[in-house]
């Protein structure tokens, strides 16, 4: 008899090829302890045991034998009994708190197809054993479980010989002949005692506790990645590491800048990219914390990549290992824009068109999902594997995919936690983090270090009270280039004035001067915009045509076009651009690129958004209006005015308040206080912006309740996931206050197309494999026109249901719910961003 694991794939040869691939995941990692790697093959030879039961090689040819079937809970108690029997066996294993590793192994093995659970939700109780095996007192669908354990064990018994000869292939050593049913009841009672103990003890200490989360983490990390990448497959998935020389920047530098090297912004960024480079050879490799506070436009991405690279290779030299770089920010566009410098300066290795996944990914939610190695597009499903769990040499993504993968408990971020281990992280304008995560993230990114051997860079033009005293600046002296930049001015005005008041004031003084306009909410943004349309007879800026009365979306993506398209913007007396989470991601990421490109060709638009524009967009008015907001905030804003020193004159940002502004019910009242405490009403110069921030920190951190310490709790005791308790799934980087639905909006033919094939290829096909593949080769073009709206919003009668959670505008009522200008229609509320 032969046992499968998927169709065409025995058994035997997945166990084998996924333990002997978890234990290289461990092994190519630059981590301390001793035997880790083995006990990740032995989990991995151990995962899929359940499905040598005759119920599951049924399923596998099509019949229905419902729980019986299952296979996870008998591997994980098949797991937990070797690990046990392995730790008896070898006493020189150095990893903290190993007794724990049979719990452990059961909490990964029995949730290797799901998500990670509390211990609670998953092992029985020592006294809701003592009824074993009727179980009366705990969950009905665990016990259910926990009962067809007893069949499946005798099941397997039946063709134990031959069963038997396939395990002694492993490096387990697994008797199947000496598991009895008592020893079922052994293993929960082991796991039983081990969960009152991680639970309740109070002599193990926190940072063994917090030791023991990051291992579980890595050794689930190896485990369902392995098994992903083999699953279905007789040969294992790999990409292979690519070098990267140290001096890339440096050389494309040279080759960029030649021209207007000269001007003081230019010295001021090559000076500052020559100090901290030159400083990776000074530093001791034991420093792992490093912040790079520099003043907005100074260079900080290229700065930050040249020394990551640098750091790199000294790693690899000293430590035979190469760490990946991970580069994580909180916005999606400013990803797109740093991912784009990056792809530029990795395009001058010779190999690297053909083989540009293996050197650099983007991954968000947005994201365009290809792969492409040895000049070959990978099919989808093995693009996906490859990118989720972040196969590449430097990796572009958010704060959300990020920190969701090391505060964990999700299957879908943690494929890619082992290769967070001992990669050199990038946080750039991490004061956007929320503050009341911060201790939270603190002891995290710790942790990382300690355990993993990552090294942590901090990057912000408004340094925030993270690690404070742990971390190396990298720029020395950095004081001196706040204090002797001097590009704005900024002038508060806490008198609360009208829309109207603002814009006859705006529209009689400044209507000559490039400027943007900042506000808090989207119905605020949208009532500015149409009465500065209005009162300046402005031409609002559309991405349409319009043929035979029908609108069609111009196609900014053609190089001539674009060039065609910015040219005629120069017809228009004045031109107003608006930009919010309102209007369609390509319909930002479009008005963003059309934008710097007339603003560089010395157009003068006028721009009205929201707070989508405040950190890393490259974009440079003479003026500048923010309405109230936190000082952090402020100054991002002010960085988009007179960016690159280009002006004769300094660039002027206008703090205002508007009437019903909507500032509290975006960041509440505490940030607001301390910013109009701390701001004098005069005129206030770029180089005390400094001094300003180092007070306002410190000030909103003594004044924000920390919400972070109890998902801390949760993971020092491995709570993971339950639904009566706080647990780490409670951990939210983005905070709703509302529910939101998704709607995708038809603007053209093309539009209803794109879908119209989502609808028939992901809603309504009914094999998984199709509809997954499907989804992916569509999601990026499909969420280029997803807007998130708010539920009462959805029952608006121009909207119809694709999905649950999911519409459309329809393209012959578009009209009716979205404007091509400010996005959806909505009355006037409280939506932020």
């Amino acid at each position: 008899m032969k046992f499968y694991s998927h169709e065409g794939i025995l058994l035997k040869d997945h166990l084998r090829n996924v333990g002997e691939n978890a234990k290289f995941f461990i092994e190519k990692l630059n981590v301390k302890y001793k035997k880790l790697s083995e006990i990740a093959c032995i989990i991995g030879e151990a995962h899929d045991l359940g499905k040598y039961t005759s119920f599951f090689q049924r399923r596998l040819k099509g019949e229905n034998l419902g729980n019986k079937a299952h296979h996870s809970l008998l591997s994980a108690i098949f797991g937990a009994y070797i690990i046990k029997n392995y730790l008896d066996k070898h006493t020189d294993i150095n990893i903290p708190q190993n007794k724990f590793l049979p719990l452990v192994s059961y909490l990964i093995i029995y949730k290797h197809h799901g998500d990670l659970r509390s211990p609670e939700e998953i092992i029985p109780s020592i006294i809701e054993l003592k009824d074993y095996p009727e179980l009366k007192k705990i969950d009905s669908s665990l016990r259910e479980k926990i009962i067809n354990v007893k069949d499946q064990l005798e099941d397997i018994k039946k063709n134990s010989n031959v069963i038997q000869k396939e395990l002694d292939e492993l490096r387990s050593q697994f008797n199947i002949s000496d598991f009895t049913e008592e020893k079922i009841l052994l293993t929960f009672q082991m796991l039983a005692g081990l969960r009152y103990e991680l639970s309740e003890s109070e002599d193990i200490k926190e940072i063994e506790r917090l030791e023991l989360y990051f291992l579980t983490l890595l050794l689930y990390s190896a485990l369902i990645d392995s098994d992903k990448k083999i699953a279905g497959r007789e040969e294992v998935l790999g990409v292979d590491r690519r070098n990267i020389p140290s001096d890339l920047v440096d050389r494309y530098i040279r080759e960029k800048f030649k021209e207007n090297e000269n001007s003081l912004i230019n010295i001021m960024r090559n000076e500052i990219y020559c100090k901290v480079t030159k400083r990776v050879a000074e530093i001791p490799l034991e420093q792992k914390f490093f912040t790079l506070t520099a003043p907005t436009g100074s260079g900080k991405t290229l700065t930050a990549f040249s020394f990551a690279l640098k750091l790199r290779e000294r790693i690899k030299i000293s430590e035979g290992f190469c760490p990946r770089i991970i580069y994580s920010l909180p916005f999606i566009n400013i990803i797109e824009q740093n991912y784009d410098v990056f792809y530029e300066v990795l395009s001058l290795l010779p190999d690297f068109e053909e083989n540009f996944s293996s050197y650099l990914i983007k991954h968000h939610h947005l994201a365009n999902l290809e792969y492409k190695e040895n000049n070959e597009l990978k099919p989808i499903e093995e693009a996906l594997l490859l990118t989720e769990s972040w196969e590449s040499e430097i990796i572009v993504t958010t704060f959300v995919q990020f920190l969701h993968s090391v505060i964990a408990f999700k299957n879908s971020f943690l494929k890619k936690f082992h290769n967070i281990a001992g990669s050199i992280i990038i946080l750039d304008e991490v004061q956007n983090i929320p503050i009341e995560y911060w201790n939270l993230i603190d002891k995290i990114l710790q942790g990382l270090v300690d355990f993993l051997g990552c090294r942590i860079i901090f990057m912000t033009a408004t340094k925030p009270l993270l690690l404070q005293g742990k971390s190396v600046e990298l720029l020395e002296n950095n004081e001196s280039y706040f204090y002797n930049l001097n590009r704005v001015i900024l002038k508060y005005q806490k008198e609360e004035i009208t829309d109207d008041e603002f814009v006859e004031r705006f529209s009689e003084e400044f209507n000559k001067k490039s400027c943007l306009i900042v506000v808090n909410t989207i119905p605020k943004s949208i009532n500015i915009y149409n009465k500065v349309k209005k009162r300046l007879r402005c031409q609002g800026f559309i991405e349409f045509e319009k043929e035979n009365g029908e609108y069609k979306k111009i196609n900014l993506a053609q190089e001539e076009t674009f060039k065609k398209f910015i040219n005629e913007l120069f017809k228009y007396k004045k031109i107003i651009f608006y930009l919010s989470t309102n209007i369609t991601p390509i319909q930002r990421s479009d008005r963003i690129r059309v934008l710097k490109k007339f603003i560089e060709k010395g157009g003068k638009p006028i721009l009205v958004s929201t707070q989508v524009v405040e950190a890393g967009v490259d974009l440079d008015f003479d003026v500048v209006f923010r309405d109230i907001g936190p000082l952090d905030s402020v100054i991002q804003v002010a960085g988009r005015c007179n960016r690159n020193q280009s002006r004769d004159t300094r660039g002027e940002v206008y703090l205002i308040n508007l009437e019903k502004g909507g500032a509290e019910s975006v960041y509440g009242k505490v940030h607001l206080f301390i910013t109009s405490r701390l701001l004098p009403n005069k005129i206030i110069e770029e180089k005390d912006f400094f001094c300003l921030i180092n007070k306002y920190f410190p000030d909103i951190q003594e004044r924000t309740n920390d919400e972070s310490g109890e998902i801390f709790k949760a993971i020092l005791k491995l709570n993971f996931h339950h639904s009566q308790m706080k647990s780490i799934s409670n951990f939210n980087l983005i905070k709703e206050k509302d529910r939101f639905f998704d709607v995708f909006v038809e603007f053209d033919k093309e539009c209803v197309e794109i879908k119209e094939k989502f609808l028939k290829d992901v809603i309504k096909e009914k094999d998984y494999i199709k509809r997954k593949c499907s989804y992916f080769q569509l999601k990026k073009k499909f969420n280029e026109y997803l807007i998130s709206v708010r539920e009462k919003k959805v029952k608006n009668n121009y909207l119809i249901e694709i999905d649950k959670n999911l519409f459309y505008a329809p393209y012959n009522l578009l009209d009716n719910c979205y404007d091509i200008e400010t996005g959806f229609k909505t009355e006037d509320e409280t939506l932020i961003f």
